[in-house]
């Protein structure tokens, strides 16, 4: 996730709303993980969390990116940290 995220942060330049975007997406991805590690949870636990939390985000996130990709420039920084992302 830190690769992807750092394409988005060199593609704020390119496409500011788009990159903040997925910044705050990804940013709340990052809060489960605080938030699991915070309490002490058992790899089970973390497991549900994630189940729970994170994966709506994600496949939110995934939507979000394919019907962004298409109008984007493919070329563009934006469009290679879309494409990047998808391909993860």
């Amino acid at each position: 996730m830190a690769h992807a995220r750092r394409k988005f942060d060199e593609a704020k330049d390119n496409d500011l709303a788009r990159a903040e975007y997925v910044l705050t997406q990804m940013q709340k991805l990052y809060a489960v993980e605080r938030h699991a590690k915070a309490l002490g949870l058992s790899a089970e636990q973390i497991v549900e969390l994630r189940q729970a939390q994170s994966m709506p985000i994600l496949v939110h996130l995934n939507e979000w990116m394919l019907e962004n990709y298409k109008v984007v420039l493919p070329k563009s920084i934006i469009g290679n940290a879309l494409h990047y992302s998808l391909q993860r």
